[in-house]
């Protein structure tokens, strides 16, 4: 292929696998699932409907919700990112996150 190779992006693959590696799959994966069951278990279920299969195995959950466009305005004044397209709001929580963050997303979406 043309072009330069993105010895940036090696190094950042690099780094963040042996990151995983020192923190495990498995923790990372628990810890995730975890704020997930979180959110889950305090939203508005009448407003957001989970529609993830594998709640168990997977770090990512999703949710359809009829506010999309109320919700995108919210989520950006209260500095929230997450995956919102159509009808679905999904969110992948990572290492990084914390059960603060989770209360946070929570907060707006019942509001």
């Amino acid at each position: 292929q043309p072009g330069h190779l993105s010895y940036l992006g090696y190094c950042a693959a690099y780094e963040g696998l042996k990151f995983i590696k020192r923190v495990g799959v498995e923790p990372a994966l628990k810890h995730s699932v975890a704020l997930n069951h979180r959110l889950k278990s305090q939203i508005d279920s009448n407003r957001y409907k989970c529609i993830s299969p594998h709640l168990k195995r997977s770090p990512l959950i999703t949710f359809r919700t009829k506010e999309a466009d109320a919700l995108r305005k919210k989520l950006k004044e209260a500095n929230v990112v997450v995956s919102l397209g159509g009808n679905r709001l999904r969110v992948s929580p990572a290492l990084y996150n914390t059960e603060a963050d989770i209360d946070l997303l929570i907060g707006v979406l019942n509001s």
